[in-house]
């Protein structure tokens, strides 16, 4: 937790606008989707993702889950920022 870590996904389902899914193929085994859809006046964002650890890495599996949870937060709020400056 809290190094950088550089790994190459694979798309595995494009359907713009609205889906997009990807695996991670030299690293974890991780996979997350992002889906888009109107919703009243404005758009909902949903995040899904599957995380398999293995060996002595279950034993930081939910300690993980929530450091991304707590990164995918502060990113999706900073989006928000961004696209409601324009």
């Amino acid at each position: 937790m809290g190094r950088k870590q550089e790994n190459t996904a694979e798309v595995t389902a494009w359907e713009p606008p609205n889906h997009i899914a990807q695996k991670i193929v030299d690293g974890p085994s991780f996979e997350h989707a992002f889906d888009l859809q109107s919703k009243d006046n404005g758009t909902e964002f949903t995040v899904t993702g599957k995380l398999e650890v293995k060996g002595i890495m279950k034993l930081m599996a939910g300690m993980m889950v929530k450091q991304s949870e707590k990164m995918l937060e502060a990113e999706l709020n900073a989006l928000k920022i961004l696209l409601e400056e324009k």
